[in-house]
């Protein structure tokens, strides 16, 4: 059985963004918003001045889509755009922010982290307003960013520190994510060599400061592992969610991408996931 691969997904069939906004603050990246299939309201600037919130119940949930690409400005959001399109036609309201990357300046900690908080500020607010449920989705190394976001609150006295980030978040999803940078980098493979580059883009700083693993979620966590992964292994993803004691789920036979791919059984389990009540 052949392995979805990064090519398929930037050729999968999808549709460009309703909205595309700037992220307060941020001077070049920006959140892309696709509203659900059955949204009242497909404006995202137009959320929060609606008359009447909406019902709980049969309102989409906003999901925050985070892309992987081992922190490098070499790869960007644009092979998760099918997935969100996906995710959209489900009827699911769909932020997928960019975030400053290793080669461009201003990546780095805390810039790049700085980015994510931003959004994910901004999809908290929109959840809070709109009574929506949010998920937070993140892939490989995006996958790291979003269980960092669930943890970020035990980061005192750096910018990016927010008292009960995540109130309102129902689960928080990685996949394949990259959960101990400090054991990550000494594995070998093109992505492990980012971690330093990452650390070292910004401001000095310890890579197990920014690690999940020695992190406290606040969300209740769910670790999807692809069982043919070669890019992320268990040591990343399975060893996290046993430690943690978080929710995880093998695709044995998905690889990096599968589940990214609309169409791959591993795509509509995480979907799935990500939707559930």
């Amino acid at each position: 059985m052949t392995l979805v691969s990064y090519e398929q997904l930037l050729r999968a069939p999808c549709r460009e963004p309703d909205h595309v906004s700037p992220i307060d603050g941020v001077s070049e990246p920006d959140w892309r918003w696709y509203p659900g299939a059955s949204a009242a309201a497909a404006d995202p600037v137009k959320l929060g001045s609606c008359g009447e919130r909406a019902d709980r119940g049969s309102a989409q949930v906003l999901v925050l889509v985070i892309h992987g690409g081992c922190w490098s400005a070499a790869f960007d959001r644009t092979h998760l755009m099918p997935f969100c399109t996906y995710l959209s036609g489900r009827g699911a309201h769909v932020l997928l922010p960019e975030y400053r990357r290793c080669g461009q300046a201003g990546a780095g900690w805390p810039g790049t982290f700085s980015d994510v908080a931003a959004a994910a500020r901004r999809a908290h607010q929109w959840a809070d307003e709109e009574n929506l449920r949010l998920a937070i989705v993140g892939h490989s190394a995006g996958g790291h960013l979003a269980l960092w976001l669930n943890s970020r609150g035990l980061s005192r006295g750096v910018e990016t520190f927010i008292p009960e980030p995540l109130a309102c978040v129902d689960r928080v999803v990685g996949l394949a994510p990259i959960t101990n940078l400090d054991s990550y980098r000494q594995e070998e493979g093109d992505c492990q060599v980012m971690v330093d580059q990452l650390m070292a883009a910004g401001e000095p700083l310890e890579p197990a400061a920014v690690s999940p693993y020695f992190g406290e979620a606040v969300a209740d966590e769910v670790i999807v592992a692809g069982g043919r992964d070669p890019i992320v292994g268990e040591q990343q993803t399975l060893f996290y969610a046993r430690e943690k004691g978080c929710a995880s789920i093998v695709q044995h036979n998905a690889g990096h991408f599968d589940a990214l791919l609309p169409g791959e059984p591993a795509c509509d389990e995480l979907a799935q996931i990500l939707l559930k009540d």
